[in-house]
C-alpha cells in the first residue's frame, strides 16, 4: 500500500504539466508539502509495523503486537 501510495504521488507532478507561471509556482509550492507529509506519513507507519515484529512471539503479546500491526496500515492510509 505504501508503494502504491508513493508511485501515485511521485506521478502527480504530470497533473501540473501544462501549468506555467504562477499556477505552476503556486503547484510546487504545494505539492512539495504534500510530499514531505506523504514520507513522513508512510515512514511514520513503518514504525509499529517493525515493532510488531520486535515484540517476543508469546501467546501474551498477542494482542499488542495484532495492536500495532493493524496500526500500520490506518496510518499509512490517513497519511495518503
Amino acid at each position: 500500500m505504501g508503494l502504491v501510495a508513493l508511485f501515485v504521488g511521485g506521478l502527480t507532478p504530470m497533473a501540473c504539466d501544462s501549468c506555467d507561471g504562477a499556477a505552476a509556482n503556486r503547484f510546487d509550492a504545494s505539492f512539495t508539502i504534500a510530499w514531505t507529509v506523504l514520507w513522513t506519513g508512510l515512514l511514520l507507519a513503518l514504525i509499529p509495523l517493525i515493532a510488531s515484529w520486535a515484540v517476543p512471539h508469546q501467546l501474551r503479546h498477542a494482542a499488542r503486537r495484532r495492536g500495532l500491526a493493524l496500526t500500520a496500515p490506518a496510518t499509512a492510509v490517513v497519511a495518503s
